[in-house]
């Protein structure tokens, strides 16, 4: 396997602001750096917090106002050495293919797959370009995973997309790439005497994070004035989450905060008592000792799966009732509150421990790497067709998650 200098690590992410892909990408990055890769991300546009924390640990910028690959060589110095390039959408791997092709060097490709909807779209799903559609994509899918150039984040994401081409994907759950997560040292903490605080960090977008609105409701249905809710984010249905605390009854005990830097995020993890979310800030909050609950995505509801240990794999149930346990939320924030401090501390114990076997940016980069760089890659000529291209500009980029807006 190669290492440090022998090859650069691209990471092409469009639209590269404030998220759980993003900071994924970030702290991939900050790792390979400290592993001595040369690393690169290369965006069109870009958050400045994040830009800056970026500069901080020594990553190198690639923005590019068109997404071209002529584009791309213009904005950068030639590679003396081998290249991975890891995109996180099926357009940017498209454009990794397409650098790939200029390349006088060896370029390998690969689709991270962080999110269980990235291969699939149900936009044309009923007419007949969709099903057009549909077919060129299973065509590509199985030409990306038979060449061993992609790669799911956990089990969810690997049975959406092959329940949905009806194609076999076994391989795949033998090579999941999981989320890595710095591990951090942290103090024996108590919950906050005479209250349960409660954070939740999303974007705020619905159906995709519904559960916002359920989690204020069963806010509402506890009436309990010891609970105090805090929500960060930002997203395009903010207005939609500021009416709904406006009206509600318990709207005193909750704070609407709005965008919060990554690299401020810890304070509020610390100073919280339980986190309730899904993907990468549930790994944020339990590395900073905090325990988390795991919701589920695509509901107004406030249902999840249970505690972040009781199903490590599950960073957010997808369908409700289906594979992973379907719970009311409301029995875990009453469960919480009720623990003294010796239960609670057993319950950020429990995850903590999980977190290590599971996550661990020292053992999770370490197999991808291997994984990907071990010449066993098969990285042929990967190219789609034109109309896969112009099909995915159409309506995968930035609404991959928007099925119906059923709250409006």
């Amino acid at each position: 396997m190669g290492m440090g200098k022998d090859y650069t690590i691209t990471f092409i992410y469009e639209k590269f602001f404030l998220g759980g892909a993003e900071t994924l990408i970030y702290r991939m990055s900050k790792w390979l750096v400290e592993k001595k890769y040369d690393v690169e991300i290369v965006f069109r546009e870009i958050d400045e917090e994040l830009k800056k924390i970026c500069i901080e640990s020594k990553i190198n910028l690639v923005p590019i106002k068109k997404f071209t690959a002529s584009n791309y060589y213009k904005a950068t110095k030639a590679k003396n050495n081998q290249q991975l390039i890891v995109t996180f959408f099926v357009v940017d791997f498209i454009l990794a293919e397409q650098i790939k092709k200029k390349s006088q060097k060896d370029v390998k490709t690969i689709l991270y797959v962080v999110h269980p909807y990235i291969l699939i779209n149900k936009y044309f799903s009923k007419n007949k370009v969709g099903i057009i559609f549909k077919s060129a994509m299973k065509k590509l899918v199985l030409k990306m995973y038979n060449s061993k150039s992609v790669y799911f984040m956990d089990e969810d994401c690997i049975n959406v997309c092959s329940d949905y081409y009806k194609i076999n994907l076994k391989k795949a759950y033998n090579e999941i790439i999981r989320l890595p997560m710095y591990l951090r040292y942290y103090r024996k903490k108590k919950k906050n005497p005479g209250q349960l605080k409660v954070l939740s960090i999303s974007r705020i977008d619905f159906p995709f994070k519904g559960y916002l609105l359920g989690l204020i409701d069963a806010i509402e249905k506890l009436n309990d004035n010891n609970i105090k809710l805090t929500i960060i984010g930002d997203g395009p249905d903010r207005s939609i989450l500021e009416k709904k605390i406006e009206k509600s009854t318990m709207k005193h005990n909750i704070n609407y905060v709005g965008a919060v830097p990554y690299n401020r995020l810890d304070s509020h993890f610390k100073n919280s008592d339980l986190y309730i979310g899904m993907g990468t800030t549930v790994l944020d909050a339990v590395s900073a000792g905090t325990p988390a609950i795991c919701v589920y995505s695509y509901t107004l509801n406030f249902k999840v799966t249970g505690f972040f240990y009781e199903a490590p794999h599950v960073l957010g149930g997808i369908k409700e009732g289906e594979t992973y346990p379907c719970l009311d939320g409301v029995y875990f924030l009453e469960k919480v509150n009720l623990m003294n401090d010796c239960q609670y501390q057993a319950l950020i114990d429990k995850g903590n421990e999980v977190l290590k076997k599971i996550y661990n940016i020292d053992l999770v980069m370490p197999a991808f790497l291997k994984n990907v760089l071990d010449g066993k890659n098969k990285n042929n000529k990967l190219l789609a067709p034109t109309f896969i291209l112009w099909g995915l500009r159409k309506i995968q980029r930035l609404h991959f998650f928007k099925i119906k807006r059923q709250n409006k």
